[in-house]
């Protein structure tokens, strides 16, 4: 399941190359080098922050962390998972 906690580290640090992904079932948030190791090879990639605005959109407030927003954004990307079948 992915939660505001989710969006909250991926929006942090706009300059690191963060990506959500989820590999059986869970999501995690990873530096996208780590993307095809061991650990995370085979994961679902959902979004980075960079392209978080061209999948959903980000409400103003968002990316100063305000909780609702933030869920918003979560419920937004699990919706996509889920269409998607991750």
């Amino acid at each position: 399941m992915i939660t505001s906690d989710h969006v909250r580290e991926l929006l942090a640090d706009p300059d690191e190359d963060l990506v959500l992904v989820v590999l059986e079932g869970r999501a995690h948030v990873v530096p996208r080098p780590e993307l095809g190791t061991g650990r995370y090879g085979g994961g679902l990639e959902v979004a980075s922050a960079a392209d978080l605005a061209d999948l959903v959109p980000v409400p103003e407030g968002a990316r100063e962390g305000g909780d609702e927003e933030l869920r918003q954004v979560a419920a937004a990307l699990e919706a996509e998972v889920n269409r998607l079948g991750g």
